[in-house]
């Protein structure tokens, strides 16, 4: 049998690209293909065979898809970004009929995790530490003090630091409720960020997960880390995964601050540290390949990143002929 096939879609992702690099630990006979909408998506230049796409909401994008299996064979397919994973996790059934196999949760869990409210008030039913939620555009109003500030909005819907920001003053908290009809605005926990990376089998058991303390953060990712004990963090993460049956990959990102508080949940790679928790023992893209080759996976002991690895990123670059 001929090499296993990964197409590794919007490969001009952070994602994408972690993703990648840990699929190139795996044993040689996987062959990694990389698509996206813009030819110079670095993520192209990491893969063995590119294909250029539409976007994922094209009418023309599953008939793209449909094109690479039908030459390539039978794909397994990780798709990397947020958006993008909803459509996956929703045609998961065509897309396997058509040769497309994806490891990922149901489309309504994925809507949850995407969905910043309904999250929270998924997370307050099961009693797990978030911060609260004072504004929710449309949905739940308040009129701030001084004493309030600071304070933390963030889109509704959609992962990513973009419009994730600290609001200090009255002034910030208008004009930002004024720009914006899809705001939620939560209280600021002051402590240090923690990044879960974490792997779960077909039934939604969590089976490795890997715990990274973020040291310095830029556009939202971490660029310098260390791994730590994932064991103060289990008990939400088994019960959220067990919950949700978040097969596949996901991150969870927490605020501690003498109790760990539950900020939200990516049913993604992770686009900043993912690479520390390869290290640490704990591939995750890996992890996802092996699931889908397996029908019947093995159940194996949990495994915990190891602790204690640092982590420092640079910026690298492709050079190519126009």
């Amino acid at each position: 049998m001929g090499a296993h096939k990964v197409l590794i879609t919007s490969s001009g992702t952070g994602s994408a690209v972690n993703a990648i690099r840990a699929l190139r630990h795996m044993d040689p006979a996987i062959e990694i293909l990389a698509s996206d909408t813009d030819p110079s998506a670095p993520g192209l230049f990491l893969a063995d065979k590119t294909f250029l796409v539409p976007r994922f909401d094209s009418p023309l994008f599953a008939k793209k898809l449909f094109e690479i299996a039908d030459r390539e064979g039978e794909v397994l397919c990780l798709p990397t970004f947020s958006g993008e994973i909803k459509w996956f996790a929703k045609h998961a059934a065509l897309l396997k009929e058509n040769g497309i196999h994806t490891f990922l949760p149901s489309h309504e869990a994925v809507n949850v995790c995407d969905n910043k409210w309904e999250f929270w008030n998924f997370a307050k039913k099961l009693e797990i530490m978030v911060p609260e939620v004072l504004f929710c555009s449309g949905l739940l109003e308040f009129t701030p003090d001084p004493l309030n500030f600071p304070l933390f909005a963030k889109k509704i819907e959609g992962s990513g630091s973009r419009f994730a920001m600290p609001l200090h003053s009255m002034e910030e908290f208008n004009f930002y409720t004024a720009s914006h009809s899809d705001l939620l605005i939560q209280k600021l926990i002051k402590g240090y960020e923690v990044t879960v990376d974490v792997f779960c089998d077909h039934s939604g058991r969590v089976r490795a997960a890997s715990a990274r303390k973020r040291m310095a953060v830029k556009s939202g990712q971490s660029v310098k880390g260390v791994t730590i004990a994932v064991e103060p963090f289990m008990a939400i993460i088994e019960h959220i995964c067990g919950r949700l049956q978040l097969r596949g990959a996901s991150n969870f990102q927490f605020i501690v601050n003498e109790k760990p508080y539950l900020i939200e949940v990516n049913p993604r790679f992770a686009a900043g540290g993912l690479m520390l928790s390869v290290h640490a023992g704990v591939n995750i893209p890996a992890l996802c390949v092996e699931a889908m080759l397996d029908s019947a996976p093995a159940a194996f002991p949990m495994r915990r990143g190891q602790e204690g690895l640092c982590m420092t990123k640079y910026w690298n670059e492709f050079v190519y002929q126009s």
